[in-house]
């Protein structure tokens, strides 16, 4: 072999340890790229689960008058851990609002049931009313609370900064 071939695989020898070492370097960022996007993607769907629980129990209560126990069930397993996916007003709202509303109309409806034309009977009709007309204005309202939660407009790759060099003189 000649020297002038003997140099190159010298160089190309010493090249493959940097370009071994750049490679699994892509491949580790690609990887933490991809874990990320899976983490956000989780996220999201464990936020849309809980949205739709309570989209679906408001529209039970306002379309039907009452909630079956299944959308109770499904909302009350999305309230389990919603503050560690939501802030307090979201949790707020789903424990202290929709869920008592829910309650309350689940009393409504039992005392519509077993009540009939006295003072009781007309002031559980009010509250059953009342809930109901409650439910049919939240769909703008559950929408805005849950909106920064649920956007996917954010870029997977973050976008450089670009720097704007001052004016000069």
């Amino acid at each position: 072999m000649t020297g002038h071939a003997r140099d190159w695989i010298d160089v190309l020898q010493a090249l493959l340890t940097p370009t071994i070492a750049l490679a699994a370097v892509g491949i580790g960022l690609a990887q933490w790229w991809i874990a990320r996007n899976k983490l956000k993607l989780d996220l999201f769907d464990r936020r849309w689960g809980v949205y739709i629980a309570a989209r679906d129990l408001l529209s039970e209560i306002f379309t039907h008058g009452k909630s079956s126990d299944e959308a109770e069930r499904r909302l009350l397993q999305g309230i389990r851990g919603v503050r560690w996916l939501f802030d307090e007003r979201v949790e707020a709202y789903l424990t202290n609002e929709l869920w008592a509303k829910a309650t309350l109309l689940r009393v409504a409806n039992s005392a519509l049931e077993r009540l009939n034309g006295d003072e009781a009977h007309e002031r559980a009709v009010q509250q059953h009313d009342q809930i109901v007309r409650w439910a049919a204005s939240q769909d703008v309202a559950v929408d805005a609370l849950f909106d920064k939660f649920l956007k996917m407009d954010r870029p997977l790759l973050p976008r450089r900064r670009r720097t704007v060099a001052a004016p000069s003189n």
